[in-house]
């Protein structure tokens, strides 16, 4: 990447940068299952790990700018059962 067209191209691939994370790779990933008028949706969210940026002026003592590749996990109930009405909750 590089901000203006002047600079020279910059590789960031699993860095932060003050504009965007660049992980190796992240992914979503989703199920869905539906019976009768309920139905549930399972999604999975994943960010490789990466390599944060130095804070600007004095780093803090014990500053490790690794980040570990994490997982968020979500889960969505929905219920149809009323006419016109769709009801979507997290448990």
């Amino acid at each position: 990447t590089r901000i203006f067209e002047t600079q020279p191209y910059r590789e960031l691939v699993g860095e932060w940068s003050r504009r965007s994370i660049f992980p190796r790779w992240k992914h979503t990933a989703s199920v869905n299952y539906a019976t009768g008028p309920w139905s549930a949706t399972f999604l999975q969210r994943y960010v490789h790990s990466y390599k944060d940026e130095t804070p600007p002026g004095v780093v803090p003592p014990g500053f490790d700018p690794e980040i570990e590749a994490y997982i968020v996990y979500d889960l969505t109930v929905a219920y149809t059962g009323i006419r016109k009405v769709t009801l979507r909750g997290l448990p």
